[in-house]
């Protein structure tokens, strides 16, 4: 089949707008359904009634839901018939037509755990299967909505949002809505420089790690400095076994120290960076439309101050349920004194924020609380995961909960609301701060994760438990405070 033969569909559904919701649950819902996915070509029908959301301008995040909601309820089904049914599933149709489907999930299963109920949604021939197998082979229940939870929180975006943003860019097109000056120029920048920061990332983060021979140099030129060997012994005194120096956080420490630095000194005393800000402004102002501001204020209000409180709030929970206190005081600090200190750097700086909305936040602009609070959440939280990651594989971690920390960013200049120049600082100083908890914390890591390995299994799914518990919040503030806010961010126009 292909999309002419699901023309008929899209066509009611355009006239009849008030069931896209309804029609993206339920094909996410078939889609996710044990077996039913193989039969019915669900990807390309949940394409195509998101490329109609995005052409009506229907609100992204009702969109995810939808989408979320039915494939979290047909893995859901699927998973209790396993539950029920067991070994004589079998025997009965469907079932009983696909054994080499029902042996392939049962071998990824075996390998892979209750992980495969994760990396299976995201694989075309197991994804019908796996949560039919978790149900047959008795994995537990509050694991298994953990997982799945979690699982269809990452996969409704995976799979709406590419027909969503092609459905906004057709409608701005049908509208003559022209592309901002230099739009090309402006892309091209922005990509190229983030992909060299990836690249130095990757090289810097593998090169300063204990097993790589620059490590090993410093490792051994600190015998030369009493000083250095002083904090070296400081910083690895409650490692039980092999000392590992926080060289990584200490270079980032260094780096975004140095930066922030530099960059507020050009923001606050020159006018080197004041072209720039402006033209950032002009093109936020050209780019402005509602499906691009429906983008735009998702993301924002994912680094919004109450939102971020609550998220620290979820994460220290899931530290303390782990017997990690250690872990959730350093979480705990730095929030905190990421809050205290942007709020006391922009009211000493007292940089007015740009003119450009109809609610202009009443704090200053200079750095951005958005960005050095994002940077301190998702960058801590990418720093306790990839710290149970092999060394060769933490660069990974650190990139992907990267992206949310530059997209939250960029959000607040492109809706008008702060410089450019901001949050660069913001960001430079939530790293800065990142860096500083991860070296005191280091003190006390090796010691405080081999308490927790003893429990590796029960620990995963208490963080699972806190992260499905997050996105629910996620979903939560968004569908509270996204008209609203949406409302206050619009253009000034007379």
């Amino acid at each position: 089949m292909n999309a002419a033969d699901f023309q008929p569909i899209i066509d009611w559904l355009s006239t009849h707008p008030n069931w896209v919701m309804l029609s993206i649950a339920f094909i996410a819902f078939i889609e996710s359904l044990a077996l039913a996915g193989i039969v019915v070509p669900g990807v390309l029908l949940l394409f195509l009634v998101a490329v109609l959301a995005g052409n009506l301008s229907l609100p992204l995040w009702e969109v995810l839901i939808a989408g979320f909601t039915g494939a979290a309820l047909g893995d859901g089904l699927s998973f209790y018939i396993g539950h029920i049914f067991k070994q004589s599933l079998r025997q009965y149709w469907p079932f009983s037509h696909y054994p080499k489907a029902l042996k392939s999930g049962e071998d990824f299963f075996s390998k892979h755990g209750g992980k495969s109920v994760i990396i299976g949604r995201f694989i075309g021939p197991i994804r019908p299967v796996m949560p039919l197998i978790a149900g047959m082979l008795g994995m537990s229940q509050i694991r298994f909505i953990c997982f799945n939870l979690f699982s269809a929180l990452a996969w409704s975006p995976f799979y709406l949002l590419p027909g969503y943003l092609t459905g906004t860019a057709a409608h701005s097109s049908l509208s003559k809505q022209a592309l901002p000056e230099n739009f090309y120029l402006v892309l091209g920048i922005f990509i190229t420089l983030l992909t060299i920061t990836a690249f130095i990332f990757r090289y810097l983060n593998l090169a300063l790690q204990q097993e790589n021979s620059f490590y090993k140099l410093i490792e051994k030129k600190k015998q030369n400095s009493i000083m250095t060997r002083k904090l070296w012994i400081f910083l690895t005194r409650y490692h039980a076994y092999q000392r590992e120096f926080p060289l990584a956080s200490f270079t980032l420490f260094i780096i975004s120290a140095l930066l922030f630095l530099v960059w507020s000194l050009l923001t606050l005393h020159t006018g080197l960076l004041q072209g720039l800000d402006q033209f950032m402004l002009n093109f936020a102002s050209s780019a402005r439309s509602l499906p691009v501001d429906s983008v735009l204020i998702s993301l924002t209000l994912l680094g919004d101050e109450r939102f971020l409180y609550c998220s620290f709030a979820i994460f220290i929970g899931v530290f303390i349920s782990q017997g990690r206190p250690i872990a959730a005081v350093h979480l705990t600090i730095a929030g905190l004194s990421t809050a205290a200190i942007t709020h006391a750097l922009k009211y000493g700086f007292a940089v007015p924020r740009p003119e450009l909305v109809h609610y202009i936040p009443s704090s200053f602009a200079y750095p951005s609380g958005h960005s050095s609070g994002a940077a301190i959440l998702y960058g801590l939280v990418a720093s306790f995961i990839a710290q149970e990651q092999s060394q060769s594989q933490r660069w990974k971690v650190y990139l992907a909960l990267g992206c949310p920390i530059v997209m939250i960013a960029l959000s607040r200049v492109l809706l008008g609301v702060h410089w450019f120049s901001d949050i660069i600082g913001g960001m430079l100083l939530g790293f800065t701060l990142c860096a500083i908890t991860r070296i005191f914390y280091s003190r006390y890591s090796n010691t405080e994760q081999r308490k927790v390995q003893l429990n590796t299994n029960r620990n995963k799914v208490k963080a699972i438990i806190g992260f499905s518990i997050w996105g629910g919040m996620c979903v939560g503030y968004q569908v509270s405070y996204f008209s609203k806010t949406l409302a206050e961010f619009q253009i000034i126009t007379s």
